[in-house]
């Protein structure tokens, strides 16, 4: 599910305190009217039945081998354009093939709250460890804020326990707004044992200037949320 981005920025400090508890609703609003009816083949493969998945296996062909265009778009799109062309074209060209997976709806999510004065946020690839044992992937990324610098090193990617309070969105997982120990049982879906805890692991990304500010909310302004900050 996950794709791996280059960091060239890691600016992680609020130069505002929007409100989260209003704007994270609003988050999940604007990347809904702006993304709709997006198709995830992981969504399908982790939710379907055995014989839903065998009587949509064609569509599910079909969806797989658009998501895979859309990843083989989105790695062009900096070489040709830098960052403003990378997070323009990132969100249109979801928007017309109406496919991705969780990566893509988390690096959109987190670029949302960019462009709407959130900073200290940032996307996380989810691992499960249990007790003895050496931590495992879980294949899927998620949006966590209030992160502190010292664990999301992008250079080492060391994984690390966040607090249960941590407040997450995964707008691929029907939304969710919530924190970490809220998420626990929704990600036994994913495969999280209920004896496990969850970790997370820094992802390498591409950070939003000015320049590429500017030219996402002249293309999609519809993203841009009014009355952010109490």
């Amino acid at each position: 599910m996950i794709s791996n981005y280059i960091n060239t920025t890691n600016t992680l400090n609020f130069t505002a305190k929007p409100n989260l508890k209003k704007i994270l609703p609003q988050v999940r609003a604007a990347f809904n009217k702006t993304l709709p009816d997006i198709q995830s083949p992981t969504r399908l493969h982790t939710f379907l039945s055995e014989t839903e998945k065998s009587a949509r296996a064609a569509e599910i062909t079909e969806l797989n081998n658009r998501t895979g265009f859309v990843r083989k778009f989105i790695d062009t799109l900096y070489r040709d354009g830098g960052l403003p062309e990378h997070f323009r074209g990132l969100i249109g060209i979801i928007q017309a093939f109406k496919a991705a997976n969780c990566s893509e709806y988390a690096e959109i999510t987190k670029t949302i709250l960019n462009l709407n004065g959130v900073k200290n946020c940032d996307m996380f690839a989810v691992f499960a460890k249990k007790k003895n044992q050496p931590p495992r992937a879980l294949d899927h990324a998620i949006v966590a804020l209030g992160i502190k610098k010292s664990h999301n090193n992008k250079k080492t990617q060391q994984l690390f326990q966040p607090p249960a309070g941590t407040k997450i969105i995964d707008m691929w997982y029907d939304g969710y707004i919530g924190t970490i120990k809220g998420a626990h049982k929704k990600f036994r879906t994913l495969g999280l044992q209920q004896d496990e805890t969850i970790l997370l692991k820094p992802l390498s990304t591409y950070e939003m200037d000015k320049e590429a500010k500017t030219v996402v909310k002249q293309a999609f302004p519809q993203l841009i949320i009014k009355n952010r900050i109490p």
